[in-house]
């Protein structure tokens, strides 16, 4: 590992050094990037033993630090001005979200579907919030040992589903650019960014997630009050984080209230109930780490698409480079896995998305 090291320490000069005559602009990052690693193979840092034996590299040490952006993130190299960093996912994912950097993606071990949203605008921002539209533009699968460019700002906001389990990726990234703001993450019904997310706000839902299974009847009064004098953005990021349980029998009226404020709170609710959807799907498809291929992707490519019209683009794209999708056949043989409760479940979901089968539905919101 250690020359293998050395070769991507050399590399990150030659990227520092070329990048400097484009005044460090983000734009300028990935072609030169991609240039200067055409002939090195970052194969081996894919493995979770070869990340744990660069610990011994003291800069390696020094770079460490705590986040949640995949199972486990490891990075290696960081100059002030970009960074070398590795995600491992083994059953983690995110949002659809943009980007506030530049980079080259390293597709190192496993395979992802990858789709990338148009995202149209509608009226004026709400604080943190912007309602709008969402669209897919293009679906693709990341193969294992492929490379793709990551363009900066809400020019590409994108989802990665990951079919290989493990999956492994490693990025050459500049670091955050404040000129292009805070990234957003993407919904049906509207974009978001996460500047709510202070340690007091936090903090109140670590104590609602325990009233939650302490003391309903506290936490339906603290929920209604709380959505009672927080902002938009604030309300939308709590019930984002309650999910699926605030549309419980026991728990809906808290939502339903909510929704019945006005038309962006009902846009809101309708973003939280499809997110749980993709969730649903998205938890789900992890469960079949060692099944078919083929019932991951189609479950996946339902999560990304939450519309009939979106998910026939994602099986156009994917056609077009020899992939099908038969998600009637695959849809019931997922649902001869569940409970039933869990087969209720999906049968909501995929009416809410517009893709329901035979079996009869009732609707979430």
């Amino acid at each position: 590992m250690n020359l293998l090291y050395n070769d991507l320490v050399a590399a990150c000069s030659r990227i520092e050094e070329k990048w400097l005559k484009f005044d460090n602009a983000c734009e300028y990052f990935p072609s030169i990037v991609w240039e200067e690693t055409e002939r090195l193979d970052l194969t081996e840092f894919g493995k979770v033993s070869n990340q744990l034996k660069l610990l011994d590299h003291h800069s390696v040490r020094l770079n460490q630090q705590l986040s949640t952006f995949s199972d486990m993130y490891f990075q290696i190299y960081n100059n002030g001005r970009f960074m070398v960093e590795i995600l491992n996912w083994h059953g983690g994912h995110v949002n659809v979200h943009d980007h506030d950097f530049s980079a080259v993606q390293f597709q190192l071990k496993g395979d992802s579907l990858n789709v990338i949203y148009d995202f149209t605008e509608s009226g004026p921002h709400d604080g943190a919030l912007q309602f709008g539209d969402l669209k897919v533009r293009n679906a693709e699968i990341w193969k294992e040992g492929s490379r793709s460019v990551v363009r900066s700002g809400a020019i590409d906001p994108h989802g990665v589903f990951h079919l290989g389990r493990p999956t492994t990726s490693l990025l050459i990234r500049t670091l955050p650019t404040p000129r292009l703001g805070a990234q957003s993450n993407y919904f049906p019904t509207l974009k978001a960014h996460y500047n709510v997310s202070t340690t007091v706000q936090r903090k109140r839902l670590t104590g609602l997630n325990l009233l939650w299974t302490e003391n309903r009847a506290e936490f339906h009064r603290l929920f209604e009050k709380f959505l009672g004098e927080q902002s938009l953005a604030e309300n939308f990021f709590m019930m984002v984080k309650f999910g699926s349980r605030i549309f419980q029998s026991s728990d809906v009226g808290i939502a339903s209230k909510f929704a019945a404020r006005g038309a962006k709170e009902s846009l809101l609710v309708q973003s939280v109930a499809y997110n749980n959807g993709i969730d649903f799907f998205k938890n789900k498809t992890n469960e079949f780490s060692e099944g078919s291929q083929d019932l991951r992707l189609a479950l996946f490519a339902i999560s990304a698409a939450t519309s009939r019209e979106n998910f026939n683009k994602i099986k156009e794209d994917l056609a077009e480079r020899s992939l099908s999708i038969n998600e009637s056949f695959q849809l019931e043989k997922f649902k001869l896995t569940l409970s039933s409760r869990d087969r209720k479940l999906a049968n909501q979901y995929l009416r809410l998305f517009g893709m329901e089968q035979k079996e009869s539905c009732h609707a979430i919101v």
